[in-house]
């Protein structure tokens, strides 16, 4: 079912070029006529940007300044024409084209291609397809060879298309020869040249392994006196000197700069000039390119570490959640808003993506239907629910989402008083005209019929009251709410960041009336009605009022304790809510979110720029709904992904225990589509809403973006299941192993209280954790009780060969 591994052909290329990235990395050259046009169009024909002309890799005669590049693409502005580097012996520059290592729907690397960029520290960025990326460094080949798999590498007779979209933040091109070297003959091992003429990298261990060795080292005392005491006198006090000294024995024993990084953090040299980036990087590569060996231990590999523990029990652990959330998938200005907030606030991209999706959702309201095929027609509401604690700064992303729409509403507000007022002001004296002809009736001053005519045509001059500019609010009771939606022609939005008493509406109490069928046939479509609404003055007071196909939008966030308390309630499967439900667990940021003095606040003018296409779509007003159709290979992919669901949910499926939440996943993924596609075409001030039938890249984009929340909704629900125990438990065995893998200091235990594992493990809760799992933990010896902490909470000892549990 899942399409996590989309080709070029099933996602079709939206890749922007950033010149100015460019401009920056390649300085050095970019006055130089070494560059040419790339035809996209044309298979990536280079072109002579001085006439259009064929361009030669042999023939610099055929090349062009940068500049040149640019005003041939500008001039030629309906053709895909993207930069190209003419790559030569005289540059001094060799280039890595990774293909085929990189999701273009998430960004995740193969770890191979992890490791080359971890390794380089050098200019990349991703390749026009998505799927790939180049790496620039300066140095040169150290031999003939330039393929192996899906790795290519050039320093010569090479035109390479270049799209400035940086990775990693690997913006400068650095030299990096010693690693280049390394790399080269990893590959091509038929080309290693004898004796010592080349370095060979120390195996892979983690940072434990890395520790361990060192302290056992001949100069283990001048690494405990750097390491553990930050001493620098043996180097003159020079600080800089001593950092220089502890990562040389570091890069003995491995020559990943990220693991390098690591350790050094937790070292007692470490200052506040580490954050320093230039300093940082630059201390790293010295250290891995001037090393003249690394460690090998080909007869005796690094061993773990030896302690009284005794080796636990397996227990099988299922396939692990995907919890990052796919932000890349989303229509660009939501990206760029929701990555700008993440920046800023070191929050979860789901956090900003929901009020994100809500309110384009809420603007299209039922101005436009997607027809997810003959005779199936959805609105674009949706269910959005985060399930996150607090301190994760869940009202900020509200507030950044939502505070430019609201500021430009306001500006509605002073009419709309003025409006209303002339109204009232009007309705008042018709009023007033219909009681003074009751009383000419009363007195007899006229007549029965006149009367009965001239009321009638009072009633009939009344005006209606305008529209209040906000259709969305936060928390209401439901009779209020379905005023709401009554008023706004079935149009209205929930918007809230603490929403417990929501979900205690929507349930209800067991025997009471619940606002479960509100928010169930207010999201999905279905007609609503009630009786009574109001007082009984004005002629709305006391009448039935139906709402025909409302479009209901509602983005809650609820506390993790109340939403397990909630999951366990049947009548959240039974009333099929649940199964409409859009739910996120988010990854908790606290304590990784320190402050310093060079970070940069919110831009509010990217965010803005998501405000005016939300804006668009609420002022465009269709004189009728449009109807949005799939086009054929995107209804041939929406039929595929129902299959595939539709076969889960068989007896023995992976689905058979989640069904209830399985069912609506196809149509939930048509409204994402929907938002996806009107979210793309607001991007253009001249939006007028003619929107095409959805591609199959939009399916696509909006089918994954739905198999993320379905996923995390189906972890949620057997998390909180009756047999729901077993799952927690491979969940938190995952966590721990995680744990004791990164775990720093080898000479003191890994102790964690219960509530630290269940903050740490998604969607568990305190009592379960130390109830239902801690028990059967201590059974399988993966850690008993250590002592009793601060608060009487007991604390548990971690055993750390828990990372050779087999999965």
């Amino acid at each position: 079912m899942s399409h996590q591994n989309i080709s070029k052909n099933e996602i079709e290329n939206n890749t922007k070029c950033n010149p100015e990235a460019i401009k920056k990395a390649f300085v050095n050259i970019i006055n130089k006529s070494v560059w040419v046009v790339s035809d996209l169009d044309k298979d990536k024909l280079p072109l002579n940007p001085k006439n259009g002309q064929n361009a030669k890799i042999n023939d610099p005669q055929t090349w062009g300044s940068f500049e040149q590049v640019e005003t041939f693409i500008n001039g030629n502005p309906t053709r895909q024409l993207f930069p190209a580097v003419a790559i030569s012996e005289d540059l001094g520059i060799t280039v890595l084209d990774l293909d085929k290592i990189r999701q273009p729907t998430t960004g995740n690397l193969l770890q191979e291609a992890q490791n080359i960029v971890n390794s380089m520290v050098s200019y990349t960025e991703m390749s026009v397809s998505g799927t790939g990326l180049h790496i620039f460094i300066k140095g040169k080949k150290p031999g003939k060879k330039c393929r192996h798999g899906n790795i290519e590498i050039y320093d010569r007779d090479k035109f390479m298309t270049l799209t400035g979209n940086i990775v990693e933040d690997r913006s400068d091109i650095t030299e990096a020869q010693e690693i280049l070297n390394n790399l080269y003959y990893d590959l091509f091992k038929e080309d290693a040249i004898a004796g010592n003429s080349r370095k060979i990298k120390s195996p892979s261990m983690s940072d434990e392994e890395v520790l361990t060795l060192c302290r056992k080292a001949k100069n283990a005392d001048k690494f405990a006196s750097l390491y553990d005491k930050g001493d620098t006198s043996a180097y003159g006090n020079d600080d800089s000197a001593a950092d220089l000294a502890l990562c040389y024995m570091l890069a003995f024993y491995t020559q990943d700069p990220e693991q390098i990084n690591r350790i050094f953090r937790n070292s007692k040299l470490y200052r506040p000039k580490w954050e320093r980036e230039d300093y940082r990087k630059r201390t790293i590569r010295k250290v891995i390119t001037e090393s003249k060996e690394t460690f090998q231990a080909s007869k005796q590999q690094a061993k773990t570490i030896e302690c009284s523990w005794e080796n636990p029990a397996n227990i099988e652990e299922e396939e692990s959640l995907n919890t990052e959330f796919p932000t890349a998938l989303l229509s660009s200005v939501l990206k760029k808003a929701v990555e700008e907030i993440c920046r800023a606030y070191w929050v979860d991209p789901a956090l900003a993506t929901l009020p994100g999706l809500g309110i384009a959702a809420l603007m299209i309201g039922k101005k436009a239907v997607i027809v997810e095929k003959p005779g199936l027609r959805h609105n674009a509401s949706l269910f959005l629910a985060g399930v996150a604690a607090s301190g994760e700064r869940k009202s900020s992303c509200f507030d950044a989402i939502l505070s430019g729409i609201k500021d430009e509403i306001d500006k509605e507000i002073e009419n709309y008083t003025k409006e209303k007022a002339a109204v009232r002001a009007h309705n008042e004296l018709i009023k007033e005209q219909v009681s003074d002809l009751k009383r000419q009736l009363k007195d007899q001053k006229i007549d029965k019929q006149t009367a009965q005519e001239c009321i009638k045509e009072l009633y009939a001059s009344e005006k209606p009251f305008p529209q209040e500019p906000y259709n969305f609010g936060d928390d209401i009771t439901s009779p209020r709410l379905f005023q709401k939606l009554y008023e706004h022609a079935g149009v209205y939005g929930v918007f809230s960041s603490d929403a417990r008493s929501i979900f205690k509406k929507i349930l209800g109490t067991k025997d009471g009336e619940s606002g479960e069928a509100l928010y169930l046939g207010g999201m999905w479509g279905d007609d609503i009605s009630r009786s009574r609404v109001g007082s009984n003055s004005g002629h709305l007071g006391g009448e039935d009022m139906l709402i025909r196909k409302p479009a209901l939008t509602t983005v809650a966030f609820i506390q993790p304790d109340l939403w397990a308390d909630l999951s366990k309630d049947i009548r959240m499967r039974e009333s099929g809510l649940v199964s409409r439900i859009s739910l996120v667990i988010p990854n908790s940021q606290m304590g990784s979110r320190l402050e310093k003095e060079t970070d940069i606040p919110l831009d509010h003018a990217i965010v803005k720029v998501f405000t005016e296409s939300i804006m668009r779509l609420r002022n465009w007003k269709p004189k009728k709904p449009i109807e949005i159709q799939l086009s054929s290979d995107a209804a041939e992919a929406r039929r595929e992904f129902y299959n595939a669901i539709e076969i889960e949910l068989r007896a023995d499926g992976k689905f058979e225990d989640v069904k209830e939440i399985a069912t609506k996943a196809t149509s939930i993924a048509a409204r994402f589509s929907l938002v996806l596609a009107m979210l793309d075409a607001a991007e253009d001030i001249n939006f007028n809403g003619q929107i095409p039938p959805i591609s199959k890249e939009q399916w696509l984009r909006a089918q994954i973006i739905e198999e993320y929340f379905l996923a995390q909704a189906i972890d949620s629900q057997r998390t909180h299941s009756k047999t729901g125990s077993a799952h927690i438990l491979q969940k938190v065995v995952a966590w721990l192993k995680k744990q004791a893998t990164q775990y720093k200091d080898h000479e003191k235990p890994i102790l964690l209280l219960a509530s630290q594992i269940s903050k740490g493990v998604r969607g568990t809760k305190t009592s379960d954790i130390e109830e239902k799992i801690i028990p059967i933990l201590i059974e399988h010896k993966l850690m008993l009780q250590f002592d009793i902490a601060r608060g009487g909470k007991p604390r548990y000892e971690v055993n750390p060969r828990i990372i050779h549990v087999k999965d």
